[in-house]
């Protein structure tokens, strides 16, 4: 679940300008607070932020915690699972078409990997075009994109999505609903 919080601009002031944080909550109101100075901190050295939106400097003072909202209506939670469920498939979807396109690289990436003897002059070559690089460095960032997302997705809202697809399709409602529960479970 996401914690947000604002990073107000001026202290000791009401925020009329700041910057919205959001980082992976826990039940620690402590780590999550320490996460998102953090990330603010990290965002406003990298130049993400202007560099005058703190003019006092960027401290835990300037963090206000924007509480979430609970969502009382299960249409609302499925929309979410519903929105949550395309985005893992799409990060699903771009990842297996890297690895179809990295797939030929992996006698090579083995070997390298191995170290077990030098390249041959074909794998030198293969190594030396740009296009070995650029292939599996896609796949690598495709496979870590897919990765947070699914450790980012809230599977019980997805879960919504399956169980409304199990119920319209089938008698007793329960055989996708159960490999759902599976899923949990292994998580």
């Amino acid at each position: 679940m996401a914690v947000t919080y604002v990073a107000g601009s001026k202290l000791g002031e009401p925020i009329t300008d700041g910057v919205l944080v959001e980082v992976k909550g826990n039940n620690d109101p402590k780590n999550a607070r320490k996460a998102a100075l953090e990330k603010a901190v990290s965002l406003w050295e990298e130049g993400r932020i202007s560099r005058d939106a703190f003019p006092d400097g960027l401290t835990d003072a300037n963090l206000v915690h924007v509480p979430r909202t609970p969502s009382t209506t299960p249409e609302l939670d499925i929309v979410e699972g519903a929105r949550q469920l395309l985005e893992l498939s799409q990060a699903l979807l771009v990842e297996s078409e890297a690895r179809v396109k990295a797939e030929p690289a992996r006698e090579l990436v083995a070997t390298v990997l191995v170290g077990e003897r030098l390249l041959t002059n074909e794998e030198c070559e293969k190594v030396k075009d740009k296009s070995y690089g650029k292939t599996i460095e896609a796949f690598a960032i495709a496979c870590a994109h897919h990765q947070k997302t699914r450790r980012d997705s809230d599977f019980e809202k997805i879960g919504l999505v399956l169980n409304a697809l199990d119920f319209v399709g089938s008698e007793d409602g329960q055989s996708l609903k159960t490999t759902i529960e599976k899923k949990k479970l292994d998580n």
